[in-house]
């Protein structure tokens, strides 16, 4: 396995939420993910030499171990990430106990910007042009939540964007959910606003914890072929 170097590709799209100044943003094109086992391979194969085999095992381990150490109510540092327990919510009684139903616990991870600092400036950069007007989410939240990465079944999500509009009549259009564990894709089933700039809709009933991809896919107009665009940061759902 040979170690490329291969530019990270951008755009740069145009804002059209109103007010102000016309502001233009930096988008990547098409992020590519690498799997658990080319990283392990990537690791066998590099000066480190260390069996992929020998790699997953440890991967394995320290999961096994940080669901042990979760659960028992401790974070932990793996020294390029952090990762804490933090507990959401709110209540009107002063008095009132911690309650699963309505209250969430979550893992709260963070890589410090210094850890990767020399990776970051060793990217190379290349512009390139759309030559589509893809779906394309500028800003996303969580209305009960208040965050843009993290959300949980039955909750609303709010984006803002460009081509947004769906026709949820159609089946192979919507907005639609993609399991990153095994890559199972669920499709929103409730809309409310539907507008090429501003769509809402809720997080499907069903949907396991997990590390999931938004994807939005429309058609340019009746009967063109689909367009898919994606929310370029991952969600997770507790």
């Amino acid at each position: 396995m040979e170690k490329t170097l291969k530019a990270l590709k951008y755009y740069i799209a145009a804002s059209n939420i109103s007010g102000g100044e016309k502001r233009y943003f930096f988008r990547v094109v098409d992020q590519q993910m690498v799997t658990t086992d080319y990283l392990c391979q990537r690791i066998e194969n590099s000066k480190l030499n260390i069996p992929a085999s020998s790699v997953r095992q440890v991967l394995s381990a320290i999961e096994e171990i940080s669901s042990e150490l979760i659960s028992e109510g401790y974070g932990f540092d793996l020294g390029f990430a952090k990762f804490k327990i933090s507990l959401t919510g709110s209540t009107t009684d002063p008095n009132a106990v911690f309650d699963r139903n309505q209250q969430q616990i979550q893992i709260i991870a963070n890589v410090p910007d210094a850890v990767f600092a020399d990776a970051l400036t060793n990217i190379q950069l290349e512009r390139v042009k759309r030559n589509v007007n893809l779906p394309e989410i500028e800003f996303l939240e969580d209305w009960m939540l208040s965050k843009s990465t993290e959300s949980a079944t039955g909750n609303i999500i709010f984006t803002r964007g460009n081509y947004l509009k769906v026709n949820d009549d159609q089946s192979d259009e919507g907005v639609f959910f993609i399991n990153q564990a095994d890559q199972s894709v669920t499709r929103a089933a409730r809309y409310r606003t539907n507008t090429a700039t501003k769509l809402e809709f809720q997080v499907p009933a069903g949907l396991v914890a997990g590390v999931y991809t938004i994807e939005i896919r429309n058609p340019s107009h009746e009967g063109a072929e689909l367009r898919v665009g994606r929310y370029d940061k991952d969600i997770e759902l507790k």
